[in-house]
C-alpha cells in the first residue's frame, strides 16, 4: 500500500489557519498548544513535527492572516475602476481590521514577538506583504493620474503618499488595539484622514464634478 504523502507546507498553513479561531476566542496567552492541537485533530506532539514552539505557530498564522487580508483587499481593488473607489476600499478594510477581535490579538502578538531577538528575524513576511500593498497603493494612484482624477504634479510622490497612509492606518490599529474600543472611533478617524488626503491629490475638475453630484443628489433628496 502507498503511504500517502503530506505536502508539508500546505498542512503547516491549513493548521495555522485554523489556530486563528482559538486565538480569537481566548488570545494568544491563554492557548495552550494541547488546546490547538485537539481543535486541529491531531496529538500535541504532531505539532512540533511542523512547529518547533508556539511562537512558530503564531508567526505562521500571523501570515497565513495577513495573506488572506491582503489577497481579499487587492481582488476587491480588482474589480474597481474608480481610484477614489479604490482608496475608500482601503480604508474601509482598515476599520474592520481594527475592530477584528483577531486582528487586536494578532496585533499584540506581533508586537510582543517582534521584541524578541529569537524571532524577530522571521518578520521578513510582514515586509513583503506591506511592500506589495504599497506597491499596489502606488499603482492605484498613477492610474488615478492616467484618468484625470488625481493631480499629474502628484506622479512623483505616490510612494511616499503609500508609505504615509500605511504608516497611519497600522499605527492608528495599534492604538486602538492598545487603547481599546471606547478610546476613540476608527471610522471617524479614518474617515477623516481619507477625506483630507483625497482633497489634497483630487483634481479641481474632479472636485468640481463631485460638488455638482453632491448638490444633484441633494436636491432629489429633497424633492416631495
Amino acid at each position: 500500500m502507498t503511504p500517502k504523502v503530506v505536502d508539508k507546507e500546505a498542512r503547516k498553513k491549513e493548521i495555522a489557519a485554523l489556530s486563528l479561531e482559538l486565538f480569537a476566542q481566548r488570545g494568544f496567552d491563554a492557548t495552550s498548544m494541547s488546546q490547538i492541537a485537539e481543535a486541529v485533530g491531531v496529538k500535541k506532539a504532531t505539532l512540533y513535527d511542523y512547529f518547533s514552539s508556539k511562537d512558530d505557530l503564531i508567526l505562521e498564522a500571523l501570515q497565513v492572516w495577513m495573506e488572506h487580508v491582503t489577497e481579499g483587499w487587492e481582488s476587491q481593488i480588482e474589480q474597481l475602476k474608480d481610484p477614489v473607489q479604490q482608496i475608500q476600499v482601503l480604508s474601509l478594510g482598515a476599520i474592520e481590521m481594527m475592530q477584528s477581535p483577531l486582528a487586536t490579538q494578532l496585533t499584540l502578538a506581533a508586537t510582543q514577538l517582534l521584541l524578541k531577538e529569537e524571532t524577530g528575524h522571521r518578520f521578513y513576511f510582514i515586509r513583503e506583504l506591506l511592500m506589495r500593498v504599497r506597491r499596489q497603493f502606488g499603482g492605484v494612484l498613477l492610474e488615478g493620474i492616467s484618468q484625470g482624477v488625481f493631480r499629474a504634479e502628484i506622479a512623483r510622490h505616490t510612494d511616499t503618499i503609500a508609505v504615509n497612509l500605511l504608516a497611519y492606518l497600522d499605527g492608528l490599529g495599534l492604538h486602538y488595539a492598545l487603547l481599546g474600543e471606547h478610546a476613540f472611533s476608527p471610522e471617524e478617524q479614518v474617515t477623516y484622514y481619507t477625506e483630507r488626503l483625497l482633497a489634497d491629490i483630487l483634481t479641481e475638475k474632479t472636485k468640481q464634478e463631485d460638488a455638482s453630484k453632491n448638490t444633484e443628489q441633494a436636491n432629489e433628496n429633497a424633492a416631495p
